[in-house]
C-alpha cells in the first residue's frame, strides 16, 4: 500500500494519545464520514501499521501503533502499553479533546498531549503533567480529566504545578462531590482553576 498524509496524520494521532478509538481518528483526522474513516482504519490494520484490540466489555477497539509504525515515525521502539485501570480516562481525555475542537473551533495542532509532555522531558525526572493543553488566543489551558478521588495534598500539588499555565481546567463529574469540594477549595488559594461538569459537554 502507499501511505497518504492523511494515513501519516493518523498514525501520528494514535501514537500521541493513550487510548485512541475510531470516532477519535474520525475528528483528528477529519473524516468526513465513519464509513471513510473506518475503510481507511481497516487497511492500516491488513498492512500492518495499527493494531486493533479490544481490552474492556463495552469499549470499542483500541487502536495502537505497530513496530512498523513506530520505526515511520521515527518514534521510541518500546510499545505503549494499554492501562486497563486508566482506559476509561484515557478515552475520556480524548472524547474532550474532541469536543473542544468542536465547540472552540481548534485543529488538532492546537493540542499537545501528556505523553508529548513527558517526551520533551526525555530522560530527566517525571512529574506530573496536565492530560493535554490547548493554545488559544495566545494563552495555554491545562486540561485535567478527573474522574477518581485523590488525596488533597496530592491534587494541591498537581494544581500548584498547573500554576506555569494561564488557565487550568478541571473536568469532572457532577457526581463526584469530593473532588468538586476538594477544587472548590483550592480555587481559594489558585488563581487560575475553573470548572466544567462532564454532564455539560454535550454536542
Amino acid at each position: 500500500m502507499r501511505i497518504t498524509d492523511r494515513d501519516l496524520i493518523i498514525l501520528r494521532e494514535v501514537g500521541r494519545w493513550q487510548a485512541t478509538l475510531g470516532r477519535h481518528i474520525k475528528e483528528l483526522a477529519n473524516f468526513s464520514g465513519s464509513r471513510a474513516c473506518d475503510n481507511r482504519l481497516k487497511i492500516l490494520v491488513e498492512n500492518k501499521f495499527l493494531k486493533r484490540e479490544k481490552h474492556l466489555y463495552g469499549i470499542p477497539y483500541v487502536y495502537s501503533l505497530t513496530h512498523k509504525s513506530r520505526m515511520l515515525l521515527e518514534l521510541n521502539k518500546r510499545a505503549d502499553k494499554i492501562k486497563l485501570d486508566q482506559l476509561r480516562h484515557d478515552i475520556k481525555v480524548l472524547d474532550t479533546v474532541v469536543y473542544f475542537m468542536k465547540t472552540k473551533g481548534l485543529t488538532p495542532n492546537d493540542f499537545t498531549s501528556e505523553k508529548e509532555m513527558h517526551r520533551a522531558d526525555g530522560f530527566n525526572q517525571r512529574k506530573h503533567k496536565p492530560d493535554f493543553l490547548f493554545q488559544e488566543n495566545g494563552e495555554i489551558t491545562a486540561v485535567e480529566v478527573e474522574l477518581s478521588i485523590k488525596d488533597f495534598k496530592r491534587l494541591e500539588e498537581n494544581t500548584s504545578i498547573n500554576l506555569e499555565y494561564n488557565t487550568q481546567l478541571w473536568i469532572i463529574s457532577k457526581s463526584s462531590k469530593k473532588i468538586e469540594a476538594n477544587l472548590t477549595k483550592l480555587q481559594k488559594s489558585y488563581y487560575n482553576i475553573s470548572l466544567i461538569y462532564l454532564e455539560d459537554m454535550v454536542l
